[in-house]
């Protein structure tokens, strides 16, 4: 149960993100064991790997009784990276790109689809248990002063933490096979949204000031997302990227002298394109390219051989075309 003190409930939440912040600063300062190159010590590496034991609230009950509401932090966090973004939209259709070909709605038609979804998509409101990767993305989001300050320096630590939480919670609720859209509320992706917003102002505000802790904050935002690609809508995270790209661009541009910026840009593509599913994430679904997308005719007239002569060649080139099938390789291309 919360605390109460005379009848009222005590919001500590941030106290207690605020604690946790200056533990992983005091551990980090041991000086007994040499952090690796990314500036992580290995007993939080190791504890966030082995030790770690995280709540996940029973699902035993019909928990879509209780409704969930968007978080306090932002609700309209997605202004920036909204969904109908032309560029990267055709990623949030329901074509999954890993080994599997189904799409989402097929797959939501299942009576037993439904009836999990049902139980994933739905926030615990009951105040004796929270989740994890919930609860620190909205901490975070909210977070101001030292607790901001301390979970910056050592965000690749939380960042892990918020990845063993969700892929935890996608066991222990069996939504594994769940569509990707439908595995986490709308409330935390969009305090995602903001928290990566928030790096992307921090990383280009603050550059120039402290390189280390920037470098840091750039390799583990770029590392978040690259676990992200495998749990989340890749849709979805395709935008935040672009979100990323396109302010680091647009900040580079504006410099006379924007390497540091554009060395941090390339980092940032570098961690995304190491990627286990890099070549799945790039594969030309949907276009003439593939053989199941353009079938031949049986005589083709010369009128229809230019004609598909032409819709391969912008796949030749890098062109709007190319770079929506190949989102990936397009980013890396695009800055040669």
């Amino acid at each position: 149960k919360p605390i109460t003190l005379d009848s009222l409930t005590l919001n500590i939440s941030q106290t207690v993100f605020e604690a946790i912040t200056n533990i992983v600063k005091n551990i980090t300062a041991l000086q007994e064991v040499s952090q690796d190159a990314m500036g992580r010590h290995p007993l939080l590496t190791a504890y966030v790997a082995y030790q770690c034991a995280l709540p996940h609230p029973e699902t035993k009950i019909q928990l879509n009784q209780f409704p969930y509401a968007r978080s306090n932090s932002n609700p309209s966090s997605l202004h920036n990276i909204a969904p109908e973004d032309s560029e990267v939209n055709s990623y949030s259709r329901g074509l999954d790109r890993t080994s599997s070909m189904k799409t989402e709605e097929i797959l939501f038609e299942l009576p037993w689809i439904q009836k999990r979804v049902c139980q994933e998509n739905v926030i615990y409101k009951m105040n004796c248990c929270k989740l994890v990767h919930e609860e620190v993305a909205l901490q975070w989001v909210v977070a101001s002063g030292l607790a901001r300050e301390l979970s910056m320096a050592n965000s690749w630590f939380f960042f892990d933490l918020m990845i063993k939480s969700m892929i935890e919670h996608m066991v222990a609720t069996q939504s594994l096979e769940v569509p990707r859209k439908l595995r986490f509320s709308e409330q935390f992706t969009d305090d995602v949204s903001t928290l990566v917003t928030t790096f992307i102002s921090e990383i280009i505000a603050s550059y120039n000031k402290d390189p280390k802790l920037i470098h840091s904050m750039n390799a583990s935002l770029a590392f978040f997302l690259y676990d992200l690609l495998s749990i989340l809508d890749r849709g979805y995270v395709f935008l935040l990227i672009k979100a990323y790209c396109k302010q680091m661009s647009a900040k580079i541009s504006s410099l006379p002298d924007g390497a540091t910026l554009y060395s941090l840009k390339l980092d940032f593509v570098r961690i995304l394109c190491s990627h286990e599913h890099f070549v799945a994430l790039n594969l030309p679904f949907g276009t003439p390219l593939m053989w199941s997308s353009a079938p031949a005719s049986p005589t083709p007239s010369q009128a229809s051989s230019t004609s598909q002569a032409r819709d391969k060649t912008c796949f030749a080139e890098l062109s709007y075309e190319y770079k929506q099938q190949h989102y990936l390789t397009g980013l890396v291309l695009t800055d040669l």
